[in-house]
């Protein structure tokens, strides 16, 4: 009986969760709000916190940058003239400690000094980059942190105090750091465009904690999925910020770019990822696909580069490793609504793990990557988009100053897939 009434529960729960109850041959109802609505009316969605009246048609990004390293990828990044760019999490590396004498985040202020201090960082500020940005964990004070980090209001603060966020921004005020962006103006191909830039905060509100690897093999490094009755109150965004993205998201747009400075699709390997959840998996992936026009997802945090490509009508792996067959994404969405999605991850900007003889090249498989090698390099990301021809570049370049030696130099291609809009669904 209580087996019952926790698939019962998990069923119910992934559905009100996903937003998408499908009935054959019906007309599929979103329940938005308590609020009764008159037939075929539709909840006004709320105003983006940013609000950009051009076209976006480039934005850069990237992650894990040591402020005591090297950073000539700013100069080209600059050259590019990209309408943002993104920081990805781990802007800084300055983790708090616990002392005799108490806590202390002097590491993280040191870190934000040296940053403003950095040449090639100044650069991008003279030059007036547009820049935005998330925190992830080295950056929040504490390796792989969630809600229970304790320095997590201390590195907010810093955060903004070091972008010189007003008193008065939303940011201040919020409970976390998730925020959105609106690009909405006339494109080259004449016609108005909205992109909708969201970011998101997989820090302030993750419960519980990561579930640790019994045995630490491959796949299995650090961390392995939640399952049974813990999987059902596993959270990463919270009540609050899942309610914010839900309103969001009925923001009618012909892009989306979701930043979550953690993998989200990837599910072969043991570090931190949206898939340690898999109902949040499947709840974010069943969002997206519901909300219209096309989504992108950009990531970091792994020290390496990778371009993920995710469609419900290609399983991504064997569907009894799901909770159960509902919880899986690619069982979650119509086929009407087969339309691909990817992720761009980018890491590090300063210290990928690279390969060497004391730690081989980071091997992940799965038909997400598409025969798409895994990139070893300092890099940062780059979305283009061409409104013209109707295609998405999204592209992974070199951020180390010295010559490789295979010839590549700062700013060169490391990866690079082109999408039409007809792929993704725009």
């Amino acid at each position: 009986a209580q087996l019952r009434r926790v698939r019962a529960w998990r069923a119910l729960r992934l559905c009100a969760a996903l937003a998408i109850p499908f009935v054959a041959g019906a007309a599929a109802s979103l329940a938005l709000s308590r609020v009764a609505l008159a037939p075929g009316a539709r909840l006004a969605p709320p105003r983006a916190d940013d609000h950009v009246p051009r076209a976006l048609t480039k934005l850069a990004f990237g992650s894990c940058a040591r402020a005591e390293l090297p950073q000539p990828f700013w100069r080209p990044i600059v050259d590019s003239r990209p309408d943002v760019f993104v920081f990805a999490g781990d802007i800084v590396y300055g983790d708090c400690l616990h002392t005799a004498e108490g806590q202390s985040c002097a590491p993280l202020d040191e870190a934000w000094a040296k940053l403003g201090a950095h040449a090639d960082f100044r650069l991008a500020r003279e030059a007036a980059l547009p820049i935005v940005g998330m925190l992830d964990d080295h950056d929040s004070g504490q390796n792989d942190c969630g809600a229970q980090n304790p320095f997590r209001s201390y590195a907010k603060r810093a955060f903004l105090d070091f972008f010189a966020v007003p008193e008065s921004d939303v940011w201040r005020t919020r409970p976390g750091l998730y925020r959105s962006r609106l690009y909405d103006g006339r494109a080259p191909d004449g016609a108005r465009r909205v992109t909708q830039l969201l970011l998101l905060d997989v820090r302030s509100f993750r419960e519980p904690e990561w579930r640790a690897a019994r045995a630490p093999a491959p796949g299995h490094e650090r961390y392995e999925e939640e399952t049974g009755v813990r999987a059902l109150g596993a959270s990463i965004l919270g009540d609050e910020q899942w309610a914010w993205l839900d309103g969001q998201l009925r923001t009618p747009a012909d892009l989306r770019v979701v930043v979550s400075t953690i993998q989200v699709l990837p599910l072969s390997h043991g570090w931190e990822r949206w898939g340690l959840f898999p109902h949040e998996l499947a709840r974010l992936v069943g969002a997206l696909r519901a909300a219209g026009g096309g989504a992108v997802l950009l990531s970091g945090d792994r020290h390496l580069g990778a371009l993920y490509k995710y469609t419900p009508d290609a399983p991504q792996r064997p569907p009894a490793q799901y909770p159960n067959s509902t919880a899986a994404p690619e069982r979650s969405v119509p086929a009407a609504r087969a339309r691909a999605l990817f992720e761009l991850t980018s890491s590090s900007l300063t210290h990928a793990f690279g390969c060497t003889t004391e730690r081989p090249c980071a091997a992940e498989e799965g038909p997400m990557l598409g025969g798409r090698p895994l990139v070893h390099e300092n890099n940062w990301g780059e979305l283009a988009v061409d409104w013209r021809a109707r295609t998405l570049t999204l592209a992974l370049r070199r951020a180390s100053n010295a010559t490789a030696a295979d010839g590549r130099r700062l700013g060169d291609t490391l990866l690079q897939h082109v999408a039409n809009f007809d792929e993704l669904g725009m």
